[in-house]
């Protein structure tokens, strides 16, 4: 098993790993404004979230870690995150974030 990580600079790239690796994308956030990082659910990954704080104050931004771990094949597909406020559904997002992903056995 291994571990990938990818920052907001490397969007748009292409992302190619085996069953069981795990892949950490980081993206910077700040929840105290509502927006966050949102990624849809997939058969082919299970996600885990944390926040790491920038510093130690209240309501400070920091980084958003997303870890995917990838559970079985899948051919080349574009994964995209999105940067929202969870309760405005009708609201276009205020950020996208994508790569394409392939996994191989």
């Amino acid at each position: 098993m291994a571990k990938k990580v990818i920052r907001k600079e490397q969007g748009g790239q292409h992302v190619q790993l085996h069953v069981g690796d795990v892949l950490e994308i980081q993206l910077p956030e700040n929840g105290t404004t509502g927006f966050v990082w949102q990624l849809a659910p997939h058969a082919a990954w299970q996600v885990s979230r944390r926040f790491q704080p920038a510093g130690s104050q209240p309501g400070a931004a920091g980084t958003a870690c997303i870890e995917m771990k990838l559970l079985r094949k899948l051919p080349g597909t574009v994964v995209k995150l999105e940067l929202r406020r969870p309760w405005e559904t009708n609201e276009p997002p205020a950020e996208c974030f994508e790569f394409r992903l392939s996994v191989n056995e």
